[in-house]
């Protein structure tokens, strides 16, 4: 069967004077994916695979013209290492980076067992129950082992992260509980979330302000938007310094293009415009995000959400951070990078602008995905 799956890759909604894009990329293939283990917030590295999957995300982003201005990842290497090989492949390893623990993947109880191993702990029946919950937890890891984060050093300042979005909010990130040994569905969700409302979506709208002054600035002194400002992020998709000069001669040295790419903004100078990032984080976390953004709530069919290894999934989101639906057809057919590489099995579908799995000889149409 065909998995119909989040739109990408689209060119930005027609009729949206702003827009805001969010790449979710999940990291490549680790160690303890290989091994079928869970996993959880162990800091497990890639395995050979995994890295060549993030280069070809990376190639994926660099092909269909996508330029995100900010990355943001966990605190866990399989993540941080993907982003920088996805960076690296599309050029772009001079990108601002942050790191957050909300970014995390869901801390598993069972860290470290593989899926027969818990199965004869805890029984069958009950580990189809807990994948089945949103807010049901399995017990916690043993404290102070190997998989416990409460050893890891990095846990013990929060970053000054706020719970309910005050400063301080637990005594320095030392609260009683933290970090969790166990969490639910919902709880990756609430700190997801707040993250992304707190942080990203804060940063979207700085970097909407200075774009929307750049370029009010530019129209009064008749010059390009962006130019030798020395700005990563700018309303046309132009960043770093130097401005065009710079973006030209990345895209036609590094990459052997002959002519440079076309920019993410859309046409130059244009009014329609808007501000990139790139979330590289973990399959639960995204799923959260994907469920929230699309205001999925019932279990199956959150469960129902495939979040593929190293594979980019964009939203637009309009200046309210609404999800834009987007219509019209995929443009550029479909995307074989994956196949070729013998990596990745997912590809854009030309009929309709949707990632597909192919399992088998027909298209199932599902839409446990809105189409935003």
């Amino acid at each position: 069967m065909w998995y119909v799956y989040k739109y990408l890759y689209p060119p930005p909604p027609s009729g949206n004077p702003w827009h805001y894009r969010l790449i979710l990329l999940r990291h490549g293939e680790s160690v303890w994916n290989r091994d079928g283990r869970y996993i959880g917030w162990t800091d497990v590295p890639l395995t050979e695979r995994g890295e060549r999957e993030a280069q070809v995300a990376g190639r994926m982003l660099r092909q269909q013209g996508l330029r995100p201005c900010q990355v943001f990842t966990s605190y866990l290497k399989r993540a941080i290492k993907t982003s920088w090989l996805a960076l690296a492949s599309a050029n772009l390893s001079y990108l601002p980076t942050t790191s957050a623990w909300e970014l995390n993947e869901r801390m598993w109880g069972l860290a470290g067992a593989t899926t027969e191993e818990a199965a004869r702990q805890y029984g069958a029946v009950q580990i189809a129950a807990w994948a089945a919950s949103l807010t049901s937890k399995p017990p916690p890891v043993a404290a102070g082992s190997g998989v416990d984060p409460r050893r890891e050093g990095r846990y013990r300042r929060r970053e000054g992260r706020r719970e309910g979005g005050r400063e301080g909010g637990r005594e320095g990130g030392r609260a009683r509980g933290w970090p969790p040994r166990t969490e639910s569905f919902t709880e990756t969700q609430e700190r997801a979330v707040r993250y992304w409302r707190e942080v990203i979506q804060r940063k979207f709208e700085m970097e909407r302000r200075l774009a929307i002054e750049r370029q009010g600035k530019a129209n009064a002194g008749g010059v390009a938007a962006g130019a030798n400002h020395g700005d990563v992020c700018t309303a046309d998709g132009k960043g770093r310094e130097g401005g065009d000069k710079a973006v030209e001669e990345e895209n036609r040295g590094a990459t052997g293009d002959q002519e440079p790419r076309r920019r993410e903004g859309g046409e130059e100078g244009g009014e329609e415009g808007g501000v990139t990032f790139l979330v590289v984080s973990h399959a639960n976390t995204i799923r959260a995000l994907m469920a929230h953004f699309d205001a999925i709530e019932a279990p199956d069919r959150v469960w129902a959400l495939e979040v593929p290894r190293a594979t980019p999934i964009l939203y637009h989101f309009d200046a309210s951070f609404r999800p834009v639906p987007v219509l019209h057809p995929a443009h550029g057919g479909s995307n074989e990078i994956g196949k070729d590489e013998g990596v990745l099995g997912w590809e854009l579908s030309g009929k309709t602008g949707r990632m597909m799995k192919m399992e088998g000889g027909r298209e199932e149409a599902s839409l446990l995905v809105s189409n935003s």
